[in-house]
């Protein structure tokens, strides 16, 4: 969370501060995407989408959804 928090004051420095700032809203965007906090929750989120489309394709081909598996990522 502090890293979207960290993206969110680089991009109002940016808006503010001209061309500095956009080189800092740059780095932010770096260091936003090599985050582990970041990493993990695009993880979380392509499992459970896998999960839904897993679920809705057993639904299409006329087969009851089983219980959904929580996966630890």
């Amino acid at each position: 969370m502090a890293t979207l928090i960290g993206f969110v004051v680089g991009y109002l420095m940016g808006m503010r501060v001209g061309e500095k700032g956009w080189a800092d809203l740059e780095e932010s965007v770096r260091t936003i995407q090599a985050s582990p906090e970041v990493r993990e929750l695009v993880a979380g989120v392509y499992s459970t989408a896998l999960q839904v489309v897993g679920q809705g394709t057993r639904v299409v081909s006329g087969r009851a959804p089983e219980r959904p598996r929580l996966r630890v990522a």
